[in-house]
């Protein structure tokens, strides 16, 4: 049984994104792309203040090919 995935802010998404190997490529408003030169990937993150829900960090890591069991490990 997985454990559910914990809340996260904006900036700690980002960074830990970044430690999968994805590189900040634009910030265009209150929104960070993110891309991995890799698998061609391009995650989107909104910058603002509130914490993300789990249910949208979930949807951000199938988008970004992330397991979440790996994302708890980095985060």
């Amino acid at each position: 049984m997985t454990k559910k995935l914990p809340q996260a802010t904006p900036n700690e998404t980002v960074k830990t994104l970044e430690k999968f190997g994805f590189i900040l490529q634009r910030q265009r408003g209150s929104h960070a792309i993110l891309y991995h030169p890799e698998n061609k990937r391009m995650v989107v993150v909104p910058i603002h203040s509130k914490t993300l829900t789990p249910f949208f960090l979930s949807t951000l890591l199938k988008q970004a090919g992330i397991n979440s069991d790996d994302w708890r490990k980095m985060f």
